[in-house]
């Protein structure tokens, strides 16, 4: 499994902008504009993870983007400590009009396409975006929030609370006795 991800003198070769200790990064991931991406401490990207990252795309501590995960960081990204980003979850930060009003798709020039909507999308620490779930353009997932399986994410999702569904919705809350193990992982309790 090791020899499935890079070697430490791979990823230095990679352009990062930055990377932490204990990086990961599978040889089937695609990272596009990797001087925008920066990688904290024990960040594991799994097999065709793909981070577009024309805008910076932060990414906290012990950090897990599955595998077929997309982040499209158009607009900018951060994703805090201890996240989870399940895989073929899509991170968007950037939606076309699909109005009519409009043009559509990354090929056709900025001029015709008058309503696209680019935002950065923050994704704060202890949360996690389900397998296959989509968070969109703008969107704050406060600290320890979840977004289930196939949810959409169109809104913000408040703090230690699980989403579900399509458009997500809050279930109901969620304990938040992370913190304590995080924080002692994370070396906050010394």
């Amino acid at each position: 499994m090791k020899n499935s991800f890079l070697a430490a003198n791979e990823i230095s070769h990679l352009g990062l902008g930055s990377f932490g200790d204990n990086v990961l990064i599978s040889r089937n991931a695609t990272l596009i504009n990797p001087e925008n991406i920066t990688l904290s401490d024990n960040v594991r990207i799994d097999d065709f993870a793909i981070v577009t990252a024309f805008r910076p795309v932060t990414v906290g501590a012990y950090v897990h983007i599955g595998a077929g995960a997309q982040i499209f960081g158009n607009a900018g990204c951060t994703i805090g400590n201890l996240v989870s980003v399940s895989p073929r979850a899509a991170i968007f930060t950037t939606s076309d009009d699909f109005s009519g009003q409009s043009l559509v798709g990354p090929t056709v020039p900025a001029e015709y396409r008058i309503g696209l909507h680019e935002a950065p999308v923050l994704i704060e620490d202890y949360s996690c975006i389900g397998t296959a779930a989509t968070v969109m353009p703008g969107i704050t997932m406060h600290e320890g929030a979840v977004c289930g399986a196939h949810g959409l994410v169109l809104g913000d999702c408040e703090a230690w609370s699980i989403f579900a569904g399509i458009p997500a919705r809050r279930i109901k809350a969620r304990s938040q006795d992370a913190k304590s193990l995080g924080a002692k992982l994370l070396g906050l309790n010394s």
